[in-house]
């Protein structure tokens, strides 16, 4: 089997780690992976905070339902999704664009305006809400993009995007030897009060990243086949 295929076989949801430190050049290099994965309008949402602290991890963890491989594994990466990153960070991105992306003016200027219609829902939602009403109208005389009319689709949008970087980290961690459990089960609310997250960041998912302690077996992996998946052309 393909190296790349073989580890994303081999990937598991790990919650019994070894106390071994993971440097922080290990941690970079996991993160970075992450970094490079793809994103609608490349928007970039994700951010990432990095705890390793002992007490830390301690009080992280009794916000997450008591779920012992957040205290015992020696990082844990809460990712973050930036829910303004249309607005308040995207010239950033224009402007590595033209610099290195070589994009001229017409496609950063069709870039921003697209974002924009996609993403602002105005003041109080007003525009988002004049968005839902004309959307089916004007998708019966051409296709439209996917359009954003409230904040919660906003952060839906978001959030799935910032999971492409999760991915990306899980297969790094286990190509270089440590492994990883993704965890949507923790009180979103006291986890950005206890690292101090502002409200514009969503908290999707937060990672245990360590050493596997090897003395507890791994199970198989459980998937049903994917040829009952896949369908040919058009939906079975």
């Amino acid at each position: 089997m393909n190296e790349t295929l073989r580890i994303i076989h081999e990937r598991r949801s790990v919650r019994r780690f070894l106390p071994t430190v993971v440097s922080q050049e290990l941690i970079d290099e996991i993160l970075s992976a992450g970094n490079a994965a793809p994103s609608g309008y490349n928007l970039q949402p994700w951010e990432f905070i990095v705890v390793t602290d002992p007490e830390l991890r301690k009080e992280l963890c009794k916000v997450s339902m008591e779920q012992p491989q957040v205290e015992h594994a020696p990082v844990t990466v809460v990712v973050l999704s930036d829910t303004q990153c249309w607005s308040s960070g995207y010239e950033k991105v224009l402007q590595l664009g033209k610099e290195q992306g070589g994009w001229d003016d017409a496609r950063v200027t069709r870039y921003r305006s697209l974002v924009r219609l996609s993403f602002d829902n105005g003041p109080l939602g007003v525009r988002g809400i004049g968005k839902w009403v004309a959307a089916p109208i004007l998708r019966m005389f051409r296709p439209l993009p996917r359009l954003m009319t409230s904040q919660r689709d906003v952060r839906r949008y978001l959030d799935s995007h910032t999971m492409l970087a999760v991915q990306n980290i899980m297969i790094a961690a286990r190509s270089l030897g440590l492994d990883t459990c993704p965890m949507e089960g923790f009180d979103e609310t006291r986890v950005r009060a206890l690292l101090s997250i502002p409200k514009r960041y969503s908290v999707p998912v937060i990672i245990p990243l360590g050493y596997r302690d090897e003395k507890f077996p791994l199970g198989p992996e459980l998937r049903l086949p994917v040829t009952g998946k896949i369908s040919r052309e058009r939906f079975r």
